[in-house]
């Protein structure tokens, strides 16, 4: 067998004794250095070919398991510690008199006050960018779809077609593409981060956050896409080198708050917060409270998985930390365009389909003069009337049930379920009733195509089922509490 070359460190304690003990056993002209270098990379199985040798080394290093737990970590540590002596001693460092761009901005950025003041304020910028900046065009694509129905309906005379035409497809598409300035502006800013080497700054400071939960600071980066879109985020966790820390991100990733929970998020904030002076900064607090909230849930529930399911020591993070720099708008527009794009194509798909169905559902069965049955007495609401029992605890009536039914395959099929079963308008609640929902979509796994990639990453469908019941369940119980908890305080 060929010797690994010596990396001779000064040693201590009990590691050198134990490695004293390992040396007898090794042929003599064994070194200290050569004992510990194969004992730390004896997982190349390419450099220990002889059996008897192999069995020695996992014999050895079980032993050191058991009598000095963290001592690879004190190999590392005393490697660096020897390496900076030897830089100590032999190379001369040259004083810079005038810092980089880059490392005076780290030195704010990273600041153990001010880099987080800095985060928070970023995050609040772009929520008050969300619903300032994209009001005006809001408010034209209502305006334009609108004129769109007006015209549509001189065109077409009264009759099952107008119905499946402006009641069914133009309302349910026009619920959701009136929302699409709001992504633009989360994808746009979320694009200008990282185009300018902002986002990995977030990931350090994070780092030491995660690593208390049990998630090592390369989970940033999957928890990251998945406010985008969980399934991108949970595909990135290949990235994770411990099997254990990857399921335990693929379990908390869907608890970031997708693109897709945004326009529901919008809805309810504004029929919960009145227009006032003050209005928008109201909106800007709650949604970032709620985009919190999802956060601390999902890195408490990662810590307790990481206590149970998926127990595991945590991996080291090394990080590389790029230099500043001015972002390309180009690249920017067009990542923006594109995930805007997969936005309304795989939205638009399942809404248009459902939103027909759902206004046929609606609309019959037809009574004898050949008009629209009342809503309670047509097939959705027949369908809303067996599932209200369960959800009434809730706060929810069956029209909500119907919404919350349908989520379940999307969650922007919400709103235009609510839009079309309620003839044009959106949903009506109390304040309670409003933030029972909120609590409910923050928690709640309501999208198939997430539990399909879950399956595919696990290579099981015990992780996606478990983690669909758990979620589900949760987020039954958390609104339970608040809307039940509301009621006997009177805020009903």
């Amino acid at each position: 067998m060929t010797k690994p070359k010596p990396f001779n460190i000064p040693l201590s304690g009990k590691l050198e004794e134990a490695l004293v003990r390992m040396l007898h056993a090794l042929p003599q002209n064994w070194s200290m250095g050569e004992a510990l270098l194969l004992l730390t990379t004896s997982n190349n199985t390419n450099q220990i070919q002889e059996l008897k040798m192999k069995a020695l080394v996992q014999e050895w290093q079980e032993l050191l398991n058991a009598e000095l737990p963290g001592w690879r970590s004190q190999i590392i540590q005393l490697r660096y510690q020897f390496v900076e002596s030897i830089f100590q001693k032999y190379v001369t460092q040259i004083s810079e008199k005038i810092k980089s761009y880059s490392t005076r901005l780290d030195q704010f950025f990273l600041h153990p006050i001010w880099g987080w003041a800095t985060l928070f304020l970023i995050m609040g910028l772009l929520f008050f960018a969300i619903f300032t900046l994209s009001e005006y065009p809001m408010q034209a694509i209502e305006l334009g779809f609108k004129k769109i129905s007006l015209y549509l309906e001189s065109l077409i005379p009264q009759g099952p077609l107008r119905g499946l035409v402006i009641d069914g497809a133009l309302k349910g598409l026009g619920s959701i593409i009136v929302f699409l300035p709001q992504i633009f502006m989360l994808f746009f800013f979320i694009g200008i981060l990282e185009s300018t080497g902002y986002l990995p700054r977030a990931a350090f400071l994070l780092d030491r956050i995660m690593s208390k939960v049990g998630l090592p600071g390369k989970s940033f980066i999957p928890l990251l896409s998945s406010f985008a879109c969980a399934i991108p985020g949970i595909m990135a966790t290949r990235t994770l080198s411990s099997k254990q820390e990857r399921f335990a991100t693929i379990m908390i990733a869907p608890w970031m708050s997708c693109s897709a929970r945004l326009p529901i998020y919008l809805m309810l904030i504004g029929i919960l917060v009145p227009i006032s002076a003050h209005s928008a900064w109201i909106k800007t607090s709650l949604l970032f409270g709620i985009y919190l909230l999802g956060i601390l849930s999902a890195f408490i529930l990662g810590w307790i998985f990481r206590k149970t399911l998926f127990k595991g020591k945590n991996s080291t993070t090394l990080m590389e930390l790029p230099h500043f720099h001015f972002p390309s708008w180009k690249n920017i527009l067009i990542e923006v365009f594109q995930r805007c794009l997969i936005f309304l194509t795989r939205a638009g798909k399942i809404i248009l389909a459902t939103s027909i169905i759902f206004w046929f559902l609606t609309a019959y069965p037809q009574t004898a003069t050949l008009e629209a049955p009342p809503l309670n007495e047509s097939y959705i609401g027949t369908i809303g009337k067996i599932i209200e029992p369960l959800i009434i605890p809730l706060g929810y009536d069956w029209k909500i049930g119907i919404g919350l039914l349908t989520s379940f395959a999307a969650r922007e099929l919400f709103i235009s379920t609510i839009t079309i079963v309620n003839k044009g308008s959106l949903i009506l609640v109390t304040p309670l009733t409003c933030i029972s929902l909120i609590v409910f979509f923050i928690y709640a796994m309501q999208c198939v195509s997430t539990l399909a990639i879950v399956k595919r990453e696990t290579n099981s469908w015990k992780w996606p089922l478990f983690q669909f019941l758990f979620m589900t369940s949760f987020a039954y119980i958390a609104a339970f509490i608040i809307y039940q908890s509301g009621r006997l305080l009177g805020y009903n």
